[in-house]
């Protein structure tokens, strides 16, 4: 089995259509359209060229993708990789002004989980 059947599985497992992986992959920055994706998991490519897209949209590892050999979910979570993606595409200055703004708030609450500690 290779990685383009395991796509197949993992996106099956979850509930997942081949459009909504293609947008998911696509939000990340490699524009595929569900009969890319199809490809891939008909011809049970070994190493999409959208390999880390394809890990990142499952919540898989990559090298689970290609070789099998599990854990099978040591992906960064989707939410984060695909803001990181958005941000970039923003002016210096305007990406600046958001990572002062996300850094005030992961403070507070950081803040807030050590006072529930105490």
């Amino acid at each position: 089995m290779g990685a383009g059947a395991r796509v197949a599985d993992e996106r099956e497992r979850q509930g997942m259509t081949q459009a909504e992986l293609a947008a998911r992959v696509s939000r990340l920055g490699y524009k595929i359209t569900q009969q890319g994706i199809d490809k891939i998991e008909k011809r049970d490519t070994q190493r999409p060229k959208c390999l880390k897209e394809l890990a990142i949209a499952l919540k898989v590892a990559e090298e689970w993708l290609v070789t099998g050999i599990e854990p099978r979910d040591k992906a960064p979570d989707f939410r984060l990789t695909e803001m990181n993606a958005d941000i970039q595409k923003l002016g210096a200055d305007e990406q600046e002004t958001l990572y002062a703004q996300f850094r005030s708030l992961l403070d507070i609450a950081m803040r807030k989980d050590l006072k529930k500690l105490k």
